[in-house]
């Protein structure tokens, strides 16, 4: 999100200082919610440093909107002072515009349509947070922005429920108070399993539902393919289910899956693999090599069933390796 930071803002304008009427700056003190922050945001001694990372997300904005409409360049928004203990935030000169650019960029922490700056976007994961407007919306206007994934975090009225929906790019959904998710980790994964809408209409092809069902999920009459529909262990999801029925053993299922570089451009994944017991796992390749941002490249990965365990399921994982980057995908095999 823009700023990198959770922030709840609240702008009041207690002077004015004119510099020319294209340059107008009033002096405000933007109050700060911490209950909406992380803890570690804000350690003693860093606060002037955060607060300027603020400011020079302003000011960049600006320089970048005065591009577009070709106007005079407003003044710089300059940091004035801290406030670290009635209240807790800073005083700044700001003009209108950088106002209002403050104003959009609290409205962005929901990626509400036309708040996401697609500079600071593009290329980027975005952490969203969810209220009442639809969540699938969010991760399009993500998309639409040019960014490559979302973190969408709940708010203490949604609680830690999570529930299982559709986005337009991978999404990692977090509770309210709690989650297995490094946030630092996964705003810079290295690799990213990326899926479309359309994946998932193949996917309800697969499913013996009626008509008028499909009609319903997928928004509008649904045609499917003749040999276009996928099951759900096709989808390009960043884990792995292999059931083989009827406690079959020796048998194989294969499953594809592709990765898209959001890491290093020139950059190589080694896997390495915790086998499952009772089963047998191979992956090719075992290597894959990029050598640009957004480059795709896909791997299968085959589990033979050799002999069914006490528990009837067994479990393991792969895992793409490249300097600190590690991509990890959990294999769960089952015998019934």
């Amino acid at each position: 999100m823009m700023f990198g930071r959770n922030l709840l803002f609240l702008a009041l304008a207690v002077t004015t200082t004119y510099m020319g009427t294209a340059m107008a700056k009033n002096t405000y003190i933007i109050h700060m919610d911490k209950t909406k922050m992380a803890a570690n945001l804000f350690q003693q001694g860093d606060s002037m440093q955060t607060y300027q990372a603020v400011i020079d997300s302003i000011n960049e904005m600006s320089l970048q909107e005065d591009d577009e409409d070709q106007q005079e360049e407003t003044m710089a928004a300059e940091l004035l002072y801290a406030y670290e203990t009635a209240i807790s935030g800073f005083s700044a000169k700001l003009s209108t515009k950088q106002l209002q650019s403050l104003e959009i960029a609290s409205a962005a922490k929901f990626c509400l349509n036309g708040t996401l700056n697609e500079t600071l976007v593009k290329g980027k994961i975005v952490v969203c947070h969810s209220d009442s407007r639809s969540a699938y919306l969010k991760s399009e206007h993500v998309k639409k922005a040019k960014g490559v994934g979302m973190i969408l975090i709940n708010s203490e009225v949604d609680g830690d429920e999570i529930t299982a929906q559709p986005y337009q790019l991978p999404t990692v959904r977090l509770g309210a108070t709690t989650g297995h998710v490094d946030p630092e980790r996964a705003v810079d994964p290295g690799l990213i399993y990326d899926i479309a809408a359309e994946d998932y209409l193949k996917y309800i092809c697969s499913l013996n539902y009626t008509s008028a069902e499909k009609a319903i999920i997928s928004g509008g009459n649904l045609t499917c393919p003749k040999n276009g529909a996928i099951r759900g262990g096709e989808l390009n999801y960043p884990s792995f289910a292999f059931n083989f029925r009827d406690g079959v053993q020796n048998g194989s299922l294969e499953y594809k899956r592709t990765v898209t570089n959001v890491g290093i451009p020139i950059s190589s994944y080694a896997v390495q693999v915790e086998v499952p017991k009772g089963a047998s796992v191979i992956v090719k390749p075992k290597i894959l090599s990029f050598n640009k941002l957004g480059q795709k490249l896909s791997y299968k990965v085959t589990v033979v069933g050799k002999s069914k365990t006490s528990s009837d399921s067994s479990f393991g994982s792969l895992t793409w390796v490249s300097g600190k980057f590690r991509v990890r995908s959990p294999i769960a095999v089952t015998w019934q």
